[in-house]
């Protein structure tokens, strides 16, 4: 508990995770042990190495499911409760507006089958 204390000032930062592994080694004899083989094995594992990054740059580092997460959970609801506010006018007209794009393309999708397709040739 010491090294971790003295860790802990070093890094400026505390970790919850770690603290209740800590908190609950004192009691559970098993997390103990498991404590005790982690210290020898390696003792730096008891804080997270993100920590001991020389540096971290957020677009390079970010792995790309996380961009998917966001894509797909916070923008999604963004979108819809943009689309809630709106008036049957304005969702007439946003709809409009997606289709016009979407028509260029599928012509796109529609001219590549032409040209690529064995079935139709053209």
């Amino acid at each position: 508990m010491k090294q971790f204390d003295k860790e802990s000032l070093r890094l400026g930062i505390k970790d919850a995770i770690n603290i209740r592994f800590l908190t609950e080694s004192k009691s559970d004899p098993q997390r103990k042990q498991q404590m005790e083989e982690l210290m020898e094995e390696d003792e730096s594992r008891l804080h997270n190495s993100f920590f001991k990054l020389n540096a971290f740059d957020g677009v390079y580092d970010t792995p790309v499911e996380v961009l998917h997460v966001i894509l797909l959970g916070v923008v999604k609801y963004m979108a819809q409760d943009f689309i809630t506010d709106l008036t049957k006018t304005e969702k007439d007209l946003l709809v409009d507006r997606l289709r016009c794009g979407m028509l260029y393309v599928i012509t796109l999708y529609f001219y590549r089958i032409k040209l690529y397709s064995s079935k139709y040739p053209y």
